[in-house]
């Protein structure tokens, strides 16, 4: 349902996907009232590629991690584990942006899904702005309390891995509001949310 981290599997696209411009966006992104992001600051990088720091926490699900395969099966120039475990991967300008397109539309289309989705029967209705800084989700209180729902956890390291591949500081505030009376039931702020 939604993206697969960069290590857990094929990656979150596939190297040749189509891209599909915001005028496919739902409803569901943009939402006029909430704040607009700030301007996505430039990776440094040589001969105009694009160099981004993944979390080692990305790849804990893969022991046998090898970066060269990854960055050619991601169509990527390069991927190197660094001391710390994180992993750095090296791409062009454009492959990065048919990586965003592709990263919004698997999280767009898993914001659809789950509003009144058959596994989710209390979510009616997710918004967030426009690189998923804030995202609220609406639910039917007393079914969403009665229910172990982990969704903000999902839609927390989902608007990271978009943020950590378009060069910005990961940052998402997840409200749970009651879609009958716009009071919010949790407020987390990730990646600080992470481990309490």
């Amino acid at each position: 349902m939604f993206p697969c981290l960069p290590g857990g599997c094929s990656g979150p696209v596939s190297s040749g996907g189509e891209e599909s411009p915001s005028s496919s966006q739902p409803a569901s992104v943009g939402d006029p009232s909430q704040p607009e992001a700030s301007a996505q600051p430039e990776i440094p990088a040589q001969n105009g590629d694009v160099s981004i720091n993944l979390p080692g926490d990305f790849f804990e699900s893969d022991p046998d991690f090898d970066p060269s395969a990854y960055a050619q099966k991601q169509g990527f120039i390069g991927a190197a584990v660094n001391e710390d475990g994180s992993v750095t991967v090296t791409m062009t300008k454009e492959r990065q942006q048919e990586l965003l397109t592709d990263l919004r539309e698997e999280i767009e289309n898993a914001f659809e899904e789950l509003a009144g989705g058959s596994a989710t029967p209390y979510v009616t209705n997710i918004t967030c702005d426009e690189n998923f800084t804030h995202i609220v989700m609406e639910v039917e209180r007393e079914a969403y309390e009665a229910a172990a729902d982990m969704t903000p956890v999902t839609l927390g390291f989902s608007a990271m891995l978009y943020q950590k591949f378009s060069g910005q500081e990961p940052h998402c505030n997840i409200t749970v509001k009651d879609a009958a009376t716009g009071e919010a039931i949790t407020n987390a702020v990730y990646p600080d949310a992470i481990g309490r």
